[in-house]
């Protein structure tokens, strides 16, 4: 009697056979039988197919589904989530490798935590992994706190776990455009039912070795970013499900990220990406230009931060990062007092 599935893994992969190679292996690695690899082909031209059909005969975990047209990124996720009808459904990249036993810690969790709709990983979003902690997952209550935790580590996507019975496929946005469709699913359920961070294992990226200019630049082109790395797309989803106010924390803990990347952009890009920010993070978190003009200065810049101080229509926005920023200083106004008095006591 074969074993019942529990979790089906989804793979979108389009022309990078050489990574796929070594993120299967990587994948593969697991022992569990009762998990399926579904591996979606967007119309790869790099021999995919033909590698994909020899290792699906040589494991008979790994389904595969081969695109009759490309439909982008987005829509190739999209598939692979609609043909899931296993309990748990996992979304893995093709450009990842696996450290830790991932697969099974997520299904544990789900096994142990009824009220969990989602499980996600540290370890792509910060490119390292530190398995000296000394707590395995972190656990977040759903509502704003289930929210704020997974807001900016979701946009990456490798490892998102999710029980499928938490996840509704008319609330997944569609079009070419579009990249960050499951970052409003997170948020969704996160809202919702409780989040648990896995800090011990989940994923790597394999290009790491590579310079971070040209890291960035092939990442643009690979995943059709718009000029505002797709920031706006999210600041829309985000702003629909938690308003004006609470935005504020995703636009802080996304601030870092982008000034990081903004040094190694193209001049022209750069350019590009000032006009574009400008209007989402720009308009709503205006301390974001004023980093960024120590990060990288261009003239424009400063033409946005005068243009959005002096429109009216922002007045909202600037008065609730007063009140974000005033409540951020009493928090830490307050640890430091009570570290002091710990310290005396």
């Amino acid at each position: 009697m074969s074993q019942k599935k529990i979790l089906t893994i989804i793979i979108p992969t389009y022309n990078r056979l050489e990574k796929l190679k070594i993120s299967i292996k990587s994948y593969l690695k697991t022992d569990r039988n009762d998990i399926d690899f579904l591996i979606l082909d967007n119309c790869s031209t790099d021999n995919t197919r033909e590698y994909l059909e020899t290792i699906s005969k040589e494991d008979k975990r790994i389904k595969l589904h081969f695109q009759e047209k490309n439909k982008y990124f987005n829509g190739n996720t999209f598939d692979g989530f609609s043909m899931v009808k296993t309990e748990l459904g996992m979304w893995l990249a093709d450009d990842d490798v696996m450290i830790g036993d991932y697969i099974s810690e997520c299904i544990n969790i789900f096994k142990k935590y009824p009220n969990v709709g989602l499980v996600h990983n540290y370890c792509t979003a910060r490119n390292y992994i530190n398995q000296k902690y000394l707590i395995d997952y972190d656990y977040f209550k759903s509502g704003v706190e289930a929210w704020n935790s997974i807001c900016a580590i979701g946009g990456a996507f490798p490892g998102l776990c999710y029980r499928m019975n938490c996840f509704d496929l008319s609330d997944y946005p569609l079009g070419a455009d579009k990249i960050y469709s499951l970052a409003k699913i997170n948020a969704i359920i996160a809202l919702k039912h409780d989040v648990v961070i896995l800090k011990k294992s989940g994923l790597m990226e394999t290009d790491l070795n590579e310079g971070k200019a040209s890291r960035i630049e092939k990442k643009i082109i690979e995943q059709k970013r718009k000029a505002d790395l797709n920031v706006g797309e999210l600041i829309n989803y985000y702003l629909d499900l938690v308003g004006n106010a609470k935005i504020l924390i995703f636009c802080h803990k996304i601030t870092p990220w982008l000034l990081g990347v903004a040094p190694n952009m193209s001049k022209d890009f750069y350019v590009k990406f000032i006009e574009e920010i400008s209007k989402n993070l720009g308009r709503i978190y205006i301390l974001f230009l004023f980093k960024l003009i120590f990060k990288r200065f261009h003239h424009r810049i400063i033409y946005n931060i005068l243009f959005n101080l002096g429109n009216p229509k922002n007045l909202i926005f600037h008065i609730n990062l007063c009140m974000f920023s005033i409540k951020k200083i009493s928090n830490l106004l307050f640890k430091f007092t009570y570290k002091k008095n710990e310290k005396i006591n």
